[in-house]
């Protein structure tokens, strides 16, 4: 089972395209963490991986933006997958 597919985090490169993830840590200093926060990526943001390559930045979907984010910063962002629940109106008659 690839750690992806489970609950816990695991760094954003190993995210696969068109996965909803879920920030859950920024590890790394000071000014990574402000350029992370500048640019939207805070824990708790989902984000889109819209096209990733092998050992190359990847194209994110972030709002109503894309967003390059590139290999260092990715093993330094972790995520988890984005789950998305929906409730149903149940009528009671």
């Amino acid at each position: 089972m690839n750690k992806a597919d489970t609950g816990f985090s695991y760094p954003l490169f190993l995210a696969k395209e068109f996965d909803e993830v879920s920030i859950v840590e920024i590890k790394g200093g000071q000014q990574f963490r402000e350029k992370c926060i500048n640019q939207g990526i805070v824990p708790g943001q989902k984000l889109t991986v819209l096209k990733k390559t092998e050992n190359g930045p990847c194209l994110m979907s972030l709002f109503d933006s894309r967003i390059m984010i590139g290999r260092e910063m990715l093993s330094r962002i972790f995520v988890k997958k984005a789950w998305i629940f929906f409730t149903a109106n149940v009528r009671q008659d």
